[in-house]
């Protein structure tokens, strides 16, 4: 408790918060969860923080702007790149992992999030479903309206929030190096003569 309070204080001024971690571009979909974020704390009048932490990428102008036009421009703290281990810090003292990406080939930062604990807010669809299982709540990436409910639902409901951290370590067994190299081995073992 007193390191994650420590990291807390450190990265977001002593405040619970969600993050987000991964390069910033269109496919990430930051436009829309800076959007989703405004509607939560709207709603919940909470000190909430958004961290987002990544390196502005190609196409990254729209976020640039929709970052300085924020209306809760005190509670999102961007953060250019992290060390692994800093960042895996980050994620680990989060309330929660916001990853909405519009496609995603895997989505390591989800299994960082359940390695940690954390429960994820993720896009319907693509490779999350599969990564993140039953340790996330799914949004629809392109709907503002339903990815802040989703973060609305994860801060009211202490009890879900505690159940998804729960299931994190069982989820995240599923994906390991050493199991997908195995797999990977015997594929191959079938297909050569």
């Amino acid at each position: 408790f007193e390191e994650k309070q420590s990291i807390k204080e450190k990265y977001a001024q002593g405040c619970e918060y969600f993050v987000f971690a991964g390069a910033l571009h269109p496919r990430k979909n930051i436009g829309n969860l800076l959007k989703a974020f405004a509607l939560f704390k709207r709603k919940q009048r909470s000190n909430m923080k958004l961290l987002v932490v990544g390196r502005f990428a190609w196409n990254s102008n729209e976020i640039k702007e929709i970052l300085e036009q924020h209306p809760y421009k005190e509670d999102v703290i961007q953060y250019d790149y992290m060390q692994v281990e800093e960042l895996s810090q980050v994620i680990g003292a989060a309330y929660a992992l916001t990853f909405v990406s519009l496609y995603e080939g895997f989505g390591i930062p989800v299994l960082e999030a359940l390695n940690c604990h954390v429960p994820v807010i993720a896009a319907n669809g693509s490779s999350l479903n599969e990564v993140a299982g039953d340790c996330a709540l799914f949004t629809e990436p392109n709907d503002i309206h339903s990815i802040s409910h989703q973060m609305c639902v994860l801060y009211k409901e202490e009890g879900l929030r505690k159940e998804l951290s729960e299931k994190c370590s069982l989820q995240a067994s599923h994906f390991s190096w050493d199991r997908s190299a195995l797999e990977f081995y015997d594929v191959v073992k079938k297909i050569m003569p």
